[in-house]
């Protein structure tokens, strides 16, 4: 295609790729800067304007030949400006603001261009004219647009740039300024810092360190947030008053959750770096940092902690609806409102008995290895406790489900009564292994003994139906099971069951894993609550023959 840009301008040092674009077609005639790669034979993509993309190299041999000019000469002035731009930014993932930024100070001069470091979020004031960045018309508020028109003035109410005045300030803040002292890790441990201060300034509630898709904030609210992010870090003091400013806020906003097992939580601020900046030019009332209502963010390990569960635990209570909870990229995070609502709805159930442990009781943090017996996870066993109003007690005031019981009894009959229920899903080996009492080894060796149906979920797992399942319970019982919630040894009562000729299932695998399975009958159970009989007597039953 011939060359059809009749007006070739040089670029600026330090002016931005697509707004130098837009000055190009705006000269020769054009709207938007999708006309000049038409112009080039061109598609626009996004990878033209990443300097480490290989259409980053095509597009400026490109763009180099239509200006007649060297590759190299255009790529260097483009290269230190946008070379930045890769900063590995932990906690925002792009420091370039998603909307235009300009200086209309700047572009209402003679040759005004359009500069790219306008368009990184800590720079929020022009540099030559001590001025702030505009991102919206001050006439109709409207968002200022990438095109043509931007160097003139508004697009949508016409504001021209030259009949407007923007008040300078009395100098650059102290963010901004800052980073122009700083050079390669400086400058990204510095800028790292910033962005995660800033972040806290505006959630500081958020005690799940969640990184940040992209900087959302327009230039007036980054200003606020950059000013006081700096004044965080500017001194270890403001971030010890900080944080005690929210343990207080958080004690005074939870009724069910101790404030010792509040000060067990870590919050983000402590990961900050300690910098040596120069001091902050004003002072900030930590009264105002903190919001009116108090939504503090957890991630599930911290949620977990408050209540003395493990974090899976927890979030299986938010799958049955048990907690509120928000999922984002499958990860669970909880507001402490509700953690604290969950926690307090158990204790106003709880009975306080005071005087020694009771043998029947069994702690709420260890519901989960009882509750498996009978195919229920914790989340399942809690559900179905609130459900059926089981009373809970507790020795003495407490704030933890470690210091919560249940009735071993009145838990052992709801969940066997329930246990029906569970057979309407596959399941996995892990369920198995928790509900059969055994390891591993067992389970393969009885679903092989015993034919059990299994679902491929992929080409190096699977699980179980829950009709295989069902009919070897219905049809056969494993000690290994039954004496878990017993208080007789299993090879006890294996012998004894082998001296009244009550004799295991053979079978290769039942021999060499020691599987101690008996098919069910009127004959086995008698010989059991005849031995039961026994045991309750002497704990020691008589055998009429020698074990083998």
């Amino acid at each position: 295609m011939p060359n059809q840009l009749v007006i070739r301008p040089r670029p600026n040092q330090g002016e931005n790729l697509l707004g130098f674009l837009l000055r190009l077609a705006n000269e020769n005639g054009y709207y938007r800067h999708g006309a000049i790669f038409k112009v080039l034979g061109l598609k626009p993509q996004k990878g033209a304007f990443n300097v480490s993309s290989a259409r980053f190299n095509e597009f400026m041999a490109a763009l180099a030949h239509a200006l007649c000019m060297g590759t190299n000469t255009l790529k260097s002035l483009f290269l230190p400006t946008h070379i930045d731009d890769d900063l590995p930014l932990s906690t925002v993932k792009s420091a370039l603001c998603p909307t235009l930024h300009i200086c209309s100070t700047c572009l209402s001069g003679k040759d005004g261009f359009i500069r790219h470091d306008w368009q990184k979020c800590h720079v929020t004031h022009c540099q030559r004219h001590k001025v702030a960045l505009i991102d919206a018309c001050p006439s109709c508020l409207q968002s200022l647009q990438w095109n043509a028109d931007i160097f003139d003035g508004c697009s949508h109410c016409g504001l021209r740039w030259h009949d407007y005045c923007a008040l300078p300030h009395p100098s650059i803040p102290s963010y901004q300024s800052y980073v122009e002292t700083l050079q390669g890790d400086k400058k990204q441990t510095y800028l790292e810092a910033l962005y995660s201060a800033a972040l806290m300034i505006n959630k500081p509630y958020r005690f799940s360190n969640d990184s940040i898709g992209s900087w959302r904030f327009n230039n007036n609210e980054s200003q606020d947030l950059f000013n006081k992010g700096y004044w965080l870090l500017a001194s270890k003091e403001h971030q010890v008053q900080f944080f005690n400013a929210l343990q207080r806020s958080l004690r005074d906003s939870t009724t069910a959750i101790s404030t010792s097992t509040l000060k067990s939580l870590s919050h983000p601020i402590k990961q900050l770096p300690n910098l040596q900046l120069p001091a902050a030019a004003f002072t900030v009332n930590i009264d105002t940092l903190l919001p009116c209502k108090v939504f503090c963010s957890l991630s599930d390990v911290q949620a977990s902690k408050l209540l003395g569960i493990t974090p899976a635990e927890l979030n299986q209570l938010a799958r049955q609806d048990v907690i509120s909870a928000a999922i984002n990229n499958k990860m669970y995070t909880y507001n402490l409102e509700h953690v604290d609502d969950f926690l307090g709805t158990l204790l106003n159930k709880a009975r306080l008995s005071t005087g020694a442990k009771s043998q029947d009781w069994l702690p709420l943090s260890e519901l989960a290895m009882e509750s498996q017996q009978f195919f229920f996870n914790f989340g399942e066993a809690i559900e179905l406790i609130l459900k059926e109003n089981i009373p809970l007690f507790q020795r003495t005031t407490t704030r933890s489900l470690k210091e919560l019981y249940v009735s071993k009894s009145a838990i052992y009959s709801l969940l066997a009564e329930h246990e029906h229920s569970q057979f309407n899903r596959l399941f996995s080996q892990s369920e198995l292994r928790a509900y059969f009492c055994v390891q591993q080894i067992k389970i393969d060796a009885l679903a092989t003994l015993f034919a059990w149906e299994k679902v491929c979920v992929n080409r190096t797992w699977g699980q179980y139906t829950h009709k295989s399942i069902r009919e070897f319970i219905d049809s056969y019982l494993l000690l290994d099971k039954w004496c878990k919630s017993r208080p007789y040894p299993k090879a006890t009562l294996f012998n004894y069951l082998k001296s009244q000729g009550v004799l295991p299932v053979e079978g290769h695998d039942a021999y060499q894993t020691k599987l101690h399975v008996f098919e069910k009958s009127e004959k086995l159970m008698g010989s059991i609550a005849l031995f039961e009989q026994c045991w309750r007597k002497s704990k020691q039953p008589y055998l009429e023959v020698e074990p083998h």
